[in-house]
């Protein structure tokens, strides 16, 4: 199951990368800002840097360094979204510094960040449609409540056929409940539910399940 990472509070970091080896050196610094966004916000970078100090060819690069990183995920491996990454400060050297150090020095900014912040996990959640009869609606809330499934809503679909619509991580949903033994799962194309069946519509969307625990909005 694919899981993905954000900041959950506001974070700097800086990324040094300075290497003398005798011939051409490496030199790049960067300073930079990151902050969480809503839900579904992707990761959005912002330059502020004043008065010259990171050259205008080299910010592209940095955006490069961070994107890269944060497509390899800064703590659990796993990619990072939803955040903004606004680039400060840095210095540059006349002959030292290059595309590949500021992308360099960008992914250091990063991984920095995420050090000193707390970095939450989002797990994908399937919203379910469930259509159960009535001597069937104990034994499947409980078998969603195992699968750390959470009801949001029932009602009457039609006499002794009432509806309830879960929404349970992805992870734990991907089999059918074993409470629907009695049951069979009715085709997605069919034209209206079965007597007796149960019918399940799978819609993906992300819910922030942390380390610790917090719900999306």
């Amino acid at each position: 199951m694919s899981l993905r990472e954000t900041f959950g509070v506001k974070a700097a970091g800086r990324g040094r990368h300075v290497k003398q080896s005798g011939g051409h050196g490496q030199f790049a610094i960067c300073e930079i800002e990151v902050e969480p966004l809503p839900p579904g916000s992707g990761i959005e970078f912002v330059d502020k840097v004043v008065g010259g100090s990171v050259p205008r060819q080299f910010i592209p690069s940095v955006e490069k360094g961070v994107r890269t990183q944060a497509a390899r995920g800064v703590a659990a491996g796993y990619p990072l979204v939803d955040v903004r990454i606004t680039l400060l400060d840095g210095k540059a050297h006349s002959v030292d510094s290059s595309d590949a150090a500021f992308q360099t020095a960008g992914a250091l900014a990063l991984r920095e960040a995420a050090a000193e912040a707390r970095i939450d996990l989002l797990e994908p959640v399937a919203e379910l449609a469930v259509l159960i009869p009535d001597e069937y609606v104990g034994p499947v809330m409980s078998d969603l409540a195992g699968r750390r499934g959470r009801v949001v809503g029932t009602d009457q679909a039609g006499p002794g056929a009432p509806g309830s619509a879960p929404r349970s991580p992805r992870s734990r949903s991907a089999a059918t409940p074993s409470s629907c033994a009695p049951c069979r799962t009715a085709p997605a194309a069919s034209p209206g539910p079965m007597p007796g069946t149960s019918r399940c519509r799978p819609r993906s969307r992300k819910r922030c399940v942390n380390r610790p625990r917090r719900e999306a909005s």
